[in-house]
């Protein structure tokens, strides 16, 4: 019987945490990374639902000092 759909606050794959560590991998993976590049690998690695997380998971590690955005390129690297 299922009670209630899975949503951030009850499935930790879309939580900002989690997010937060897959754009770390990729960024660890690659030196620079586009944004549309980016959301592909995250919502590839997680689910179509994890699109409007990928903005707060961004603010997150940018607030940290993880990760520094290029606007010109509209890219993202880590610090």
């Amino acid at each position: 019987m299922k009670v209630t759909d899975f949503d951030k606050n009850t499935n930790p794959s879309l939580s900002i945490v989690y997010i937060s560590s897959l754009i770390m991998k990729s960024l660890n993976q690659n030196d620079l990374l586009p944004y549309s590049d980016l959301r592909s690998y995250v919502i590839y690695n997680s689910s179509e639902k994890a699109d409007y997380i990928i903005p707060y998971a961004l603010s997150f590690l940018y607030t940290i000092n993880k990760i520094e955005y290029i606007s010109d390129l509209d890219s993202f690297r880590m610090v």
